[in-house]
């Protein structure tokens, strides 16, 4: 059986995301992908650098799913597709995301 590859179209491997911090609504953080596409099914890690305090929002379209993330479990909050992560002094961490079994194009935003 030969494995077709999901194409996890990302925009760019280095993305501006969403970060809120205390004082400003600007997006300030990036965020890091793989370079190649992902196969069915395959987890893969999102890299996410900071400048620090606030928090960084990933919203993961249907079919990619939250598995786990370099920070303490405090610092996460899941609100169904929604990954809220509360960024105290750390400048980089991680979070990994399971891709779905069917091939296609997927999102993060």
């Amino acid at each position: 059986m030969e494995a077709r590859v999901v194409i996890i179209s990302l925009v760019m491997a280095s993305f501006i995301v969403a970060m809120v911090p205390a004082t400003s609504t600007e997006p300030i953080a990036t965020r890091d992908l793989p370079d190649e596409c992902v196969a069915p099914g395959e987890e893969f890690i999102v890299t996410i650098t900071s400048p620090g305090t606030g928090q960084v929002i990933e919203t993961l379209e249907d079919g990619l799913t939250y598995v786990g993330t370099s920070l303490e479990d405090y610092q996460v909050t899941i609100s169904g597709n929604t990954i809220t992560f509360t960024i105290v002094g750390d400048t980089t961490f991680t979070y990994t995301v399971r891709a779905p079994d069917a091939e296609g194009t997927y999102h993060i935003t």
